[in-house]
């Protein structure tokens, strides 16, 4: 009855031990996973928003909210759009709704899933690099003036956004996984 007793005591230090440090753990892990949580819901909301009134709202919409801030007394109307504009307005629309499909599945996936978190943000920050890629890119083509120094402006707003943010978050929590 001795060794049966002391190996219940042995296990019931163990337990309270490995039940510390698992308490420990979670309360690190959990701010970890505010490296996944945080940009994935940024990035749900934004394609809830964005694509639902790209969607509803048309090419119009968004030609409009581009040019909200330009001093401009041109009224931009549907007939006066080259039929061009519209070709790629669809054709980006079909790339948005593939996005619109395929992050909430992958959200899902990684709330069922948690062990493909990592691959979704190496996959996520392989996406980034390839959008800092192109935002640089697109920066060594364009020309001087008034449009250009806006677009310039908005390029680096972008970039501060991929550099402060999504890599840190998608590619801080991938790394650490």
């Amino acid at each position: 009855q001795l060794t049966l007793s002391f190996s219940s005591c042995i296990l019931n230090f163990q337990h309270q031990h490995l039940s510390t440090i698992i308490m420990q753990f979670n309360i690190s892990a959990s701010w970890v996973e505010v490296l996944f949580w945080f940009p994935t819901l940024t990035d749900l909301s934004l394609l809830v928003m964005i694509y639902g009134n790209c969607s509803y709202h048309g090419v119009m919409w968004y030609l409009q909210q581009a040019t909200q801030d330009k001093k401009s007394d041109e009224i931009i109307t549907i007939e006066s759009l080259n039929p061009t504009v519209h070709q790629v307005w669809e054709f980006g629309m079909m790339a948005y709704s593939a996005y619109a499909v395929l992050l909430p599945l992958a959200l899902y996936w990684c709330i069922v899933l948690p062990q493909v978190r990592p691959s979704f943000c190496w996959a996520m920050t392989t996406l980034m690099a390839i959008k800092v890629r192109f935002l640089l890119s697109q920066e060594t083509k364009r020309k001087s003036g008034k449009a250009a120094a806006g677009l310039e402006q908005q390029n680096k707003e972008k970039l501060a956004s991929l550099y402060f943010f999504y890599f840190p978050t998608y590619g801080g929590y991938a790394i650490i996984k």
